[in-house]
């Protein structure tokens, strides 16, 4: 092979890699542009998703808390009413004493 014959072919090899250079940066900025439509196409979605979830989840812990709250408070009443009962008792096991006591106070007058 003469040497220009050899420079031909580097030039038309260099030629054909400047080619498919040419064709796959193409090809990339083609799948960037796709990309970038995805993700503009995507956002709006995925963010109302974001936003179902985070509002599913505040629902739940929401209806947690509230059922924490309503034992806390049904105890809260039990117990006021055991108070209640308690002291009913107490009282009417000492309202005949104290009824006792007045007659004696009044009677000794």
């Amino acid at each position: 092979m003469s040497g220009s014959l050899k420079i031909e072919v580097v030039i038309t090899s260099l030629s054909d890699m400047e080619k498919e250079l040419d064709s796959i940066k193409l090809q990339a900025s083609d799948a960037r542009q796709e990309m970038i439509s995805m993700a503009r196409k995507e956002a709006p979605l995925l963010r109302e998703k974001l936003i179902r979830d985070a509002s599913k989840e505040m629902e739940q812990k929401v209806g947690l808390a509230v059922k924490e709250n309503e034992k806390k408070a049904e105890k809260s009443i039990s117990k006021a009413e055991n108070d209640v009962r308690a002291l009913r008792k107490k009282i009417d096991s000492q309202f005949n004493s104290a009824v006792n006591s007045v007659r004696k106070a009044l009677l000794s007058e």
